[in-house]
């Protein structure tokens, strides 16, 4: 089975009728602010005789039940993208930051910067 981890910030708080969202790759660098709520999305597929199991991470700004999370048409689609070589699973949810993250002071706790030279993540190259 080959692992993989996709991350995505979706703003949907300026969504309109015409205008329904904007999603991008990666986790905002702000995520330490509360308008940010952390998903995550697993989705398993077997393609050419491999398995991925893939961890999609999500960021929304803005509360999000998860039964409205799949009601996002456009959205959906991008969470059952699975990109190669993904992101390091450490680089997705709330246990590092990043070293172009910020933090505020009233967000709490300073996580951890992520040591790239320290980890010993390998992604799946193909």
């Amino acid at each position: 089975m080959i692992e993989l981890h996709n991350v995505w910030q979706v703003m949907l708080a300026d969504a309109t009728e015409d205008e329904p969202g904007l999603a991008m790759i990666g986790r905002p660098q702000d995520w330490g602010d509360p308008k940010w709520h952390y998903k995550t999305i697993v989705v398993q597929v077997e393609i050419d005789g491999k398995t991925y199991h893939n961890t999609a991470h999500i960021w929304f700004d803005m509360p999000m039940k998860d039964g409205d999370l799949m009601g996002l048409g456009w959205f959906r689609e991008l969470a059952f993208t699975i990109q190669y070589p993904g992101e390091n699973p450490k680089l997705c949810g709330r246990d590092y930051l990043e070293p172009e993250d910020f933090w505020l002071d009233e967000w709490g706790e300073v996580p951890e910067v992520f040591d790239a030279e320290a980890d010993d993540y390998e992604p799946y190259l193909g």
